[in-house]
């Protein structure tokens, strides 16, 4: 009798597990998030031709005007030559999957001259951008000091071209995977600049932050 128990546990227990083995054996459908930051027309780093560090704001602000995926740009532009001056947009229905219709996308220039960082909301959450591009090779994690959060964290994920930035709240582990994100692509940072490779796998981090913050 309990070799017929411990063989039916083993079934349950082998049965449910194939199934999400199947669903991780099988390659995720990012709606062509890799494939369109590998392809993009000007060097990394680079979004829709705009390059951080490189491409003037007025440029910035044509080629968003003129660009079939963009809706409505709104500007905060000074007319004194280094004040920071941003743009701001909406899409318009027409762009790729993986940018949410009611998302914004922004421009930031600290001197009101060149482009410094392009801030995009995504759609997929940060689960998703883990199964589709890997695990990043560096992370940094802060809390956030918002008492409409709760206890919160603020992650920054680095890939090699930009960075996933998203909050995460208790239990982090569980909420990480399921947080929504945006990606931010600035100039190409100087070698002092490169973060670090983190040693410690980011979903273990967060492992031991529930232990430490989330009680209750």
């Amino acid at each position: 009798m309990i070799r017929v128990w411990l063989r039916l546990c083993l079934w349950l227990t082998v049965g449910g597990l194939l199934p999400v083995c199947l669903i991780r054996a099988q390659p995720y459908a990012d709606n062509g998030l890799q494939a369109y930051f590998e392809a993009q027309d000007c060097p990394a780093p680079c979004f829709m031709g705009i390059q951080p560090g490189v491409t003037p704001l007025y440029r910035a602000d044509l080629i968003l005007e003129g660009h079939e995926w963009v809706g409505h740009v709104e500007r905060n532009m000074n007319t004194l030559v280094g004040e920071p001056a941003t743009l701001r947009w909406t899409w318009s229905g027409r762009q790729p999957g993986f940018f949410a219709n009611g998302a914004y996308g922004s421009v930031r220039s600290d001197n009101g001259v060149f482009v410094d960082e392009l801030l995009i909301e995504l759609k997929p959450s940060l689960g998703d951008i883990w199964l589709s591009l890997g695990p990043p090779q560096a992370y940094d994690i802060a809390p956030v000091t918002s008492g409409l959060l709760g206890d919160a964290l603020g992650l920054i994920t680095h890939y090699p071209n930009f960075a996933i930035l998203g909050i995460t709240n208790c239990p982090f582990y569980t909420s990480f995977w399921h947080s929504g994100v945006a990606i931010r692509i600035q100039r190409v940072p100087a070698f002092s600049d490169l973060p670090a490779p983190s040693h410690q796998p980011l979903p273990v981090e967060l492992h031991n932050l529930d232990r430490e913050w989330c009680r209750g």
